[in-house]
């Protein structure tokens, strides 16, 4: 603190906090391709987590959906039903992946990778809940 002062240096911010979650993959270890996705899965009806769905094609990497529901089964429905989402299969591949959670945390961790990854689909009616107004619950996005 005192050579902060004597020389002028500015004392760092503190780190934000930021949680690790599971992001979901397949047995090969690699994400899943949303056209691939079994949505009547047991492992999917009626669980609730936040989700996110990207086109990848080369290196390049365009975030497509950030979404939270209480059944991720009937979003991937919705969103392989989805003409604007699945425009861009044509493009490359559609991933997805998703993290199971808390009901109290889904819509702010959705806000916190909402600002972060910023999707350029807005589609609050391919989740269920889609309540984006909610304090920011910082988390690691999955590497892709």
């Amino acid at each position: 603190m005192f050579f902060s002062r004597l020389f002028g240096l500015k004392t760092p911010a503190p780190k934000e906090n930021i949680a690790t979650i599971e992001w979901i993959k397949g047995k090969s270890g690699k994400y899943f391709r949303l056209i691939s996705i079994d949505e009547n899965s047991r492992d999917l009806v009626q669980q609730g987590g936040v989700f996110l769905i990207w086109a990848k094609w080369g290196n390049k990497t365009t975030w497509l959906y950030v979404g939270s529901t209480a059944d991720l089964g009937k979003s991937f429905k919705n969103a392989k039903n989805d003409p604007q989402i699945m425009a861009y299969e044509g493009k490359g591949r559609i991933g997805v992946t998703w993290a199971l959670s808390n009901p109290k945390y889904r819509g702010r961790i959705a806000t916190y990778l909402k600002t972060l990854l910023k999707p350029v689909i807005d589609k609050p009616e391919l989740s269920e809940e889609s309540n984006f107004s909610t304090e920011p619950f910082a988390v690691y996005p999955p590497v892709i």
